[in-house]
């Protein structure tokens, strides 16, 4: 059947452009007309769509055209320094009103409350409940506050120099400073070059208030504004109430010219080459500069379909030279579209697998002049188009589905980029009927516009700096380019894939147990093997089955000289093929279906996991038998699994959050063998025999469970697990972990880390405690507790002291090797606030031991939570995780039945509970502090 369909397409591809009827491709894009679109007399657009997923939501927006190229020289920084003040008092909700009011009803900071500016813009992103008429009103409300409101009090703006500097203070490191000496050559002489979105610390540090309010009273106005409202909610109602939340904000009078700044056009290659010694990867850039595309009739939308399939198959070839022997790069892609608002590029970029810029750059240029010569095969294309197809298919059948805040995004793009926003129905229809009709022909031509002969091209190249390493000239890439460009390149060649994963279909197993979970609405079988499945259908997406396997035991069963055989066996086996299929092959072979399956190994246990379309379920299955019955390793996998680990940890001790990681875990463990970091050169000596062994005694069927959640039909995967999993040869051998005795550290444990150049600090305080309890009450109190913990310490670190951008507080109650909590609490900051900031944390746990929290403070998780569980109960994620969670740590599957039963466990939760939660899993007699500074000059 699969060669049929490819014998189809490439006759479609061969015959003479389709007869049929004729489409204007001058005509406008038709915009959908389920979105209400209109103008307010003051100039504020609004845009209003009604949708049902989630339910009982509403998402809201506020974009404003300008941002940090509207900076005046004294403003740099401020555009984004204004967007962080819409959060610090307004006419409405003054000082931290704001966000106090959104958490109680449910709002999470973060989540659903946020905002970014960048070079031409300003988004302010919002999510409401809608059940009460007031809470549409009062995020109205907000909005207009953000648009009119904000109070900019002198105190307020001099606490957030703090948390702004920490954010600019956060982004430093090997990658902003090579960053800041290529982009000015990518931008060059462009006001894009000279006006980054966070601003320089001079400004930032010394610009008085009047400067700030200024670019808000100037660029703050109605005729760069739009709102959006997008979720389950009446549509005339919310048009009346944005005309009468809006409608009071007076016309701009005598507004400042806003301007589009152009990027200059270069006749001559521009070569970009930045070095770092703290750089942990080297990569190479190709770049070619165009004017902005248009996205206004359909013939736009038929030239993006068209750069869609050109870029899907130029990536297609960089994913098949990153799996090829002896590849340059871990891994690449291709990228066509707008870059900024009066730019777009065709970009190729690789991630490096080894220090050999000069012959990296030479492949990727040598690949990029085999497109401009000889264009692209048919083959290629029957692929590209396959996945394309796919991907319309899947969309438009669960378009009835769409997240609300998907569609808002889209129409946020409109309002600022000026592009259409058609319906789904439109979308499908066209692009399925143009992908048909689009010929080699047209896109090798299209691609040769795409790649100049020089024009307007940009070579960047970013590179560790280290002893023997040959840092290329600009005139050495001069030279190579020129020497690339008289070259004569072969055609590129492939094989289409048309061999059955399975050259024979297994016997189906005997079921020896099936029964019916009715509190969830599920199916239990067990095959003779001893393999459990779990099927639990739902309706949420009409194009997605989700599933999770595992069982335990994992490397605690082996002797550590087996630690990292064992720990990498699964990933080296994904990168080794699969059945009649080597890697290469079996993603030609995959493509046009939407499958993705990975089998792991961890300490505690083996897992296997991922997702399918709903027409290709039986595809995975069919992986998944394979990954159980005939797993291999093959050399190119495991060159390329170590192509790829050198790529990510061949320089971490370079970069200080990963020396920092590594600390913590070794002090921790006293040192434990099994606990210090595993370095590059460890891995290369993995025994990829050994690793193969140990792979198919821990991928034992008998001892795994398996969960499938999503659209499907029961009976039908009832027959395909019966051959896939209960087909499976296994034993009933059931294992578990093993404890290693592995010590946990005691006492107050304090640790510096000195690694780093940059003037940059991060805490991390750390609690653990075998006074735990493994029921789904527990869990969720010490979850409560993390929350509270959230809200506290970002109010005192963050918004009282302005210390850090933000306190990431997280938490769990783990079963392996044994139970017990831990609780972390980590930010980034001045190194000279570090001692400062973390005793103001400390202060904060010990002020909620000693006095507990506030029952607003709790109020606000409660809300957080219910309305947390009224949209995930309708997605297949949580599902899949929350069956996973019972049957693994043996929790009751009757607790999952309704969100009234699931709620119910958080409301009981009390401010007893959270206190003596607070003492119980924080003894501050017994905790790690980590504080990370800069390396000592």
């Amino acid at each position: 059947m699969q060669t049929t369909f490819l014998r189809i397409l490439f006759t479609l591809l061969c015959l003479p452009m389709c007869l049929t009827a004729q489409i204007d491709m001058n005509a406008p894009v038709p915009l959908d007309p389920s979105v209400r679109v209109g103008t307010l007399s003051n100039g504020i657009k609004y845009y209003i769509q009604k949708n049902a997923k989630p339910q009982n939501r509403a998402q809201l927006r506020l974009a404003l055209n300008a941002g940090a190229m509207q900076e005046n020289e004294n403003q740099r920084g401020l555009a984004h320094f204004c967007e962080h003040m819409c959060f610090n008092g307004t006419a409405h909700f003054p000082k931290n009103d704001l966000v106090n009011y959104l958490e109680s009803i449910g709002t999470k900071f973060g989540a659903h409350l946020n905002a970014y500016t960048s070079f031409d813009e300003t988004v302010y992103m919002l999510q409401v409940p809608t059940e009460k008429a007031d809470f549409i009103e009062k995020g109205l409300l907000v909005l207009q506050d953000w648009a009119m409101g904000v109070s900019f009090e002198n105190a307020e703006i001099d606490k957030e120099r703090g948390v702004v500097i920490s954010e600019r203070r956060n982004g430093l490191g090997a990658d902003s400073r090579m960053f800041d000496k290529t982009f000015p050559i990518q931008m060059k002489d462009s006001r894009y070059a000279e006006r980054l979105p966070i601003g320089t610390l001079e400004v930032l540090e010394k610009f008085d208030y009047e400067t700030l309010r200024s670019f808000y009273k100037d660029w703050y106005r109605p005729d760069l504004m739009a709102v959006m409202a997008v979720g389950d909610f009446e549509v005339d109602q919310m048009e009346k109430n944005i005309k009468a939340t809006f409608e009071q904000i007076p016309a701009a009078k005598n507004p400042r010219l806003r301007e589009y700044y152009p990027v200059p056009d270069h006749k001559e290659t521009l070569v970009a080459i930045a070095t770092d010694k703290e750089a942990e990867r080297n990569s190479v850039e190709v770049q070619f500069n165009h004017s902005v595309l248009e996205a206004k009739t359909q013939a736009d939308v038929r030239r993006d379909l068209m750069l869609s399939l050109i870029s899907n198959m130029i990536n297609q070839r960089f994913n098949e030279i990153a799996q090829a022997p002896n590849a340059p790069m871990t891994w690449g892609w291709a990228y066509f579209g707008n870059m900024i608002r009066t730019k777009a590029a065709f970009s190729a970029n690789w991630m490096m697998a080894n220090d050999d810029v000069m012959g990296s750059l030479e492949k990727l240029l040598m690949e990029i002049e085999r497109v401009k010569q000889h264009g692209f095969i048919a083959e290629e294309l029957i692929l590209a188009k396959k996945e394309l197809i796919n991907n319309f298919t899947s969309t438009y059948e669960n378009r009835a589905n769409k997240e609300s805040d998907r569609i808002i995004r889209s129409l946020v793009n409109s309002y600022l980029k000026n592009t259409p926003f058609p319906s789904e129905e439109w979308k499908y229809k066209f692009n399925m009927n143009e992908i048909e009709k689009i010929q080699l022909e047209e896109l090798n031509k299209l691609v040769q516009e795409w790649i100049t002969n020089g024009e307007n091209e940009v070579i960047t190249v970013q590179m560790q700096e280290k002893a023997g390493a040959k840092i290329p000239t600009e005139a050495d890439i001069q030279a190579l380019i020129a020497k690339v460009k008289t070259q004569k390149m072969p055609k590129y060649r492939l094989v289409l894939a048309d061999k059955p994963l399975l050259a024979e279909i297994p016997k189906s197993g005997k079921v020896l147990t099936e029964k019916l979970l009715k509190e969830i609405g599920a199916t239990e079988i067990t095959f003779l093997n001893g393999a459990k499945v779990i099927l639990k259908p739902t309706d949420f997406h009409n194009d997605q089955v989700l599933f999770s396997a595992f069982s335990k035991g994992g490397s605690s069963l082996y002797d550590i000289k087996d630690e990292n055989n064992a720990n990498n066996a699964g990933a080296i086996v994904a990168m080794s093929g699969l059945g009649p299929y080597n890697q290469i092959e079996l993603g030609r072979y995959l493509m046009g279906k939407k499958v993705s399956i990975s089998p792991y190994i961890w300490e505690g246990g083996e897992r296997m996991g991922g997702d399918a379309g709903a027409k290709d379920l039986e595809t995975t299955l069919q992986m998944l038998y394979l990954y159980f019955t005939q797993p291999k390793i093959d050399k190119a996998g495991f060159d390329n699994f170590l192509a790829e680990q050198k790529m990510f940890m061949g320089n971490k001790n370079l970069n200080p959050d990963m020396v920092l990681a590594d600390t913590v875990g070794a002090v921790l463990a006293n040192y434990h063998p099994r606990r210090l970091p595993t370095q590059y050169e460890d891995l290369t000596k993995i025994d990829t025999k050994r690793a193969l062994e140990i792979y198919k005694e821990r991928f034992n069927a008998g001892d795994f469970t398996f969960i499938f959640v999503g659209k499907f039909n029961v009976e039908e995967v009832k027959r395909w697990t019966s051959m896939y999993i209960g087909g499976i040869p296994a034993t009933e051998k059931k294992e578990s972990f093993k404890d290693l005795g592995i010590p946990m550290a005691k006492g107050e444990i304090k640790r510096t880390v000195y690694k780093g150049t940059e003037p940059k600090s991060t805490v991390k305080l750390v609690f653990r405690t075998e006074n735990a309890k493994n029921d789904r009450q527990s869990r969720l109190i010490h979850n409560a507790l993390v929350q509270v913990l959230n809200i506290k310490l970002r109010e005192m670190i963050r918004e009282e002291k302005g210390g850090t951008y933000g306190v990431r507080v997280s938490g769990a109650i783990n079963s392996y090797p044994k139970l017990y909590s831990s609780i972390n609490v980590e930010f980034g900051c001045d190194p000279g606030r570090s001692e400062e900031l973390a005793n103001a944390a400390i202060a904060v746990i010990q002020k909620i031991q000693k006095e507990g929290v506030k029952e607003e403070d709790l109020k606000k998780v409660k809300e957080t939570r219910r309305r947390e569980l009224e949209t995930s109960f309708k997605e297949n994620r949580y599902w899949l995780n929350m069956i996973s969670n019972a049957y693994e740590e043996n929790l009751s599957i009757a607790d999952l039945a309704s969100f009234e039963t699931l709620y119910q466990f958080t409301e009981n939760i009390s401010l007893e509970n959270i206190q003596r939660a607070s003492m119980q899993y924080m003894n501050l007699k017994d905790y790690a502090k980590f504080i990370l500074l800069p390396e000592k000059k």
